[in-house]
This record gives structure tokens, sequence and C-alpha cells, in this order.
């Protein structure tokens, strides 16, 4: 077997980091932006150019949350139960994580003929929408994800995908 220099070799004596994120939805959280700048923590919006300035407050925002970070602590003491996103596992990075999720911010309504935003980071759509996508869908928007944790919104209990 052939290996560039550049690949690695992961044994079962190596340590790969699988990182959380939160996904935040700025519509049920409108200052997030404000509060995520507040914070030494990293984050980007899943909209971007335009958008991202213009609806800043309504926009979709991925964080990193880091173990004991004061902005973890204040989102997990803060947000549980109110429908403000949902929670990701990925060994990616938040830029590759980003870039993925971004891809699924609009669908195309087929028998309107129109786009439609698409708010996968809701719980309620968690919930009722992902699990019933056909399969192809389902693994495209799950590739890189290992876990996908929302609350559910009718019990206030957690979802595991």
């Amino acid at each position: 077997m052939f290996l560039s220099r550049d690949t690695e070799v992961i044994g079962a004596n190596s340590q790969a980091d699988c990182h959380t994120y939160a996904v935040i939805d700025a519509m049920q959280r409108s200052d997030i932006s404000v509060l995520l700048n507040a914070y030494d923590t990293e984050w980007s919006c899943l909209w971007k150019g335009d958008s991202e300035q213009q609806f800043a407050f309504y926009a979709p925002y991925i964080v990193k949350l880091e173990e004991n970070s004061p902005f973890a602590d204040w989102l997990l003491s803060n947000s549980w139960g109110k429908g403000w996103g949902i929670y990701l596992r990925s060994y990616g990075s938040l830029e590759v994580v980003t870039h993925h999720l971004r891809k699924f911010n609009q669908i195309y309504d087929e028998v309107n003929g129109q786009w439609l935003m698409f708010r996968y980071y809701a719980p309620v759509s968690i919930k009722t929408l992902l699990p019933f996508l056909p399969a192809k869908e389902f693994i495209e928007f799950t590739d890189g994800l290992t876990q996908i944790l929302s609350e559910d919104p009718e019990d206030n209990t957690l979802l595991v995908i």
C-alpha cells in the first residue's frame, strides 16, 4: 500500500477529537450574535454575504462548544426547553461543518416552484422531518456528523439521532 507523506494512519492508540457544536436560531434568541461577540468562542453565521449582514438578528449561528467554557455553561443553563436550536457532534472543524450545513439552508418546493428557507436547526424539524427524509437525503444531511441532539418540543426530553 502506498501512502503520501500527508497521510496518517489512525491506529487503536490514536486520539481523534470529536467536537460539539450548537446551532442556534436567532429567530428564537435575536441577540445571539451580540452575545457571541461578548464571549471568547469560535462561531460562524450559517448565512453569508448580504444575507448575513442584513438579517443578523434572524440567521442561524453555529458555535463550537468547549468543555467548561463560560459560553457553553451559559447556553446549557439558559436554552433548554426554549427551542433555540440543536447540538451536533462531528470530527470536522468549525469551517468544515459550517460549509456542510450551509448546503441545507434552502430547499426547493417542486409543487410551487420556489426556494424556501429550511430551518433544520429547529427542534421540531429534527423530530418531525429528519427521521422521515428519503435515505439519500438523510445520508447527505448527516454526512460528517456523528450525532444530532435536540430537545423534544413536546415533552422536553432529549432526542438523539
